[in-house]
């Protein structure tokens, strides 16, 4: 398949959702995690241990398919700051 995968606000998705995601990415493909599992859940539902990002990290961390980034400055555009207000 030869495919690069994105999934975003992957923070917003549960284990089983995640795991769904995950066991459908061939060998030689590229998959990108995003999301802020730390700051920007959106319901409780995906928080602490059923988080799928979260899970994915631990899981993952150590092998040599797996790498994780975690950016210090998050920069939000004027209309992502006002959409806040809505």
């Amino acid at each position: 398949m030869k495919a690069g995968v994105y999934i975003s606000e992957a923070q917003n998705l549960d284990i089983t959702l995640m795991k769904l995601g995950l066991q459908r990415i061939g060998s030689d493909c590229v998959c990108i995690i995003d999301g802020d599992m730390d700051t920007q859940v959106d319901d409780v539902h995906f928080t602490g241990a059923n988080n799928g990002m979260r899970r994915v990290s631990k899981v993952y961390r150590g092998t040599d398919i797996y790498g994780q980034i975690k950016l210090k400055n998050i920069h939000r555009s004027k209309i992502a700051q006002l959409a806040e207000l809505m």
